[in-house]
């Protein structure tokens, strides 16, 4: 089933199913955090769906979603690499999607596709990742605190994990990839609007609090969270970019795009590290998010709330 001219998308992030599955002994699914499915001609999720890594925990939600027979468009967030391989994760998921016929579920990523269009949009995805493996000292100070580091297995031959130098080869190879992707979209419609799904956050305008708000050490652990894509926004102009990982509900603008971000979050007795709890805060999020296009531009329907342009000053 396609969606209907000018279709309007659900989307939402981090919703960690598997410990909200953990807390209520109930398979967690979108109706069951009370989102009605049949209001939208399609879902958009960027990414952290599971926590622990294992892809049959997100099975119930993803089931339910593609029995809808509408299009759902899915990145990988960094949780989803967890216990796995980073080369080989998107293509396990890839199988997965497949192997339980998940055929409206599309994964977007850097190792299988990367751009698709449905209805008169452009999505393009890849987790992103963060970018403070430019800067040694940063990415080492993160690597001693990230639990990406501790779970995610960079080298198979040699056992070697994540590191913040993996993270910044990443961060680079999705940015071109999405921006050959975009050029290569808008070669076909340029008259399309395009929304970019990435999961870590492409400011410190994703931070659930501005950076006075933080101590030194604790911005530094910050940049684990987001990178700066200002430079890429202006460069490839896409209308909307939808995030995750820092599990705030919000909508701002960077230059000419729309970003977005709605998060479920953990449970908040799972979340015991004091830091997390600051940089991860925990909104109300919206089980009625969603967005769609007047023309190219795109129209948020977040929790009500219109958004707001604050400083982007850089911790």
């Amino acid at each position: 089933m396609m969606p209907e001219p000018n279709p309007r998308f659900f989307f939402a992030n981090d919703l960690h199913v598997d410990i909200h599955t953990a807390k209520t002994g109930k398979p967690t699914t979108l109706t069951s955090l009370g989102v009605d499915l049949s209001l939208f001609d399609g879902f958009v999720l960027p990414g952290d769906i599971i926590t622990n890594g294992y892809p049959q925990d997100a099975l119930p939600l993803l089931q339910e979603i593609n029995d809808t027979g509408k299009p759902t468009l899915m990145i990988l967030g960094n949780h989803e690499y967890f216990e796995q391989v980073l080369a080989e994760a998107a293509v396990n998921w890839q199988a997965f999607l497949h192997r339980h016929q998940l055929h409206n579920v599309h994964l977007l990523d850097l190792r299988t596709q990367v751009g698709k269009t449905i209805a008169g949009i452009h999505f393009v995805g890849t987790t992103c990742w963060y970018s403070a493996g430019k800067n040694p000292i940063d990415g080492k100070r993160i690597d001693r605190h990230s639990v990406d580091h501790k779970w995610i297995i960079a080298n198979p031959e040699t056992g070697r994990h994540f590191n913040y130098k993996d993270s910044y080869a990443e961060h680079l190879m999705c940015l071109d990839a999405m921006s050959q992707a975009i050029s290569e979209l808008r070669a076909r419609h340029p008259e399309y609007p395009v929304v970019a799904l990435i999961h870590h956050a492409p400011s410190v305008k994703g931070l659930p609090l501005q950076p006075a708000n933080y101590s030194r050490n604790e911005m530094i652990r910050a940049k684990g969270f987001y990178s700066d894509l200002n430079q890429w926004m202006a460069v490839n102009q896409p209308e909307l970019v939808l995030h995750g990982h820092t599990h705030i509900v919000k909508q701002y603008r960077m230059g000419d795009t729309l970003v977005a971000s709605n998060a479920l979050g953990y449970p908040p007795e799972a979340d015991d590290d004091a830091f997390e709890q600051r940089t991860t805060a925990e909104y109300s999020w919206d089980p009625a998010a969603s967005f769609h296009f007047e023309g190219k531009q795109p129209v948020i329907e977040l929790c009500k709330q219109p958004y707001h342009d604050e400083p982007e000053a850089i911790g």
